[in-house]
């Protein structure tokens, strides 16, 4: 279950690592003006820390949804893809792996 995903110590790091990598891209897609003139975007995008709590939260609060392939493929456009879409794969190695691994063309 997705709620099991970030609590095991091996996806901690893990999962710790892909967001420093991709938060940056975020931050820069997004703009430092609009992080700053946004108290919740800048909050929410603030830190790796930040983040992490917040995907926690999220996946506690859908604790018991069981990670489907099929989907993850179906919606890697805009989720995945967001991040490729505003950053070279060079300067996101992990993601890209990560994405490799799965299957993701």
């Amino acid at each position: 279950p997705v709620g099991e995903c970030h609590a095991r110590a091996d996806s901690k790091e893990a999962l710790r690592s892909l967001v420093a990598e991709v938060l940056p891209i975020a931050q820069q897609a997004i703009g430092e003006d609009q992080l700053a003139s946004s108290p919740i975007a800048g909050e929410a995008l603030g830190c790796v820390d930040t983040v992490l709590e917040g995907m926690c939260a999220y996946s506690t609060r859908i604790a018991y949804a069981v990670p489907s392939h099929a989907m993850a493929l179906r919606e890697l456009p805009f989720r995945n893809g967001w991040f490729l879409a505003h950053s070279p794969a060079a300067e996101q190695p992990l993601h890209v792996r990560l994405l490799q691994e799965m299957g993701a063309d």
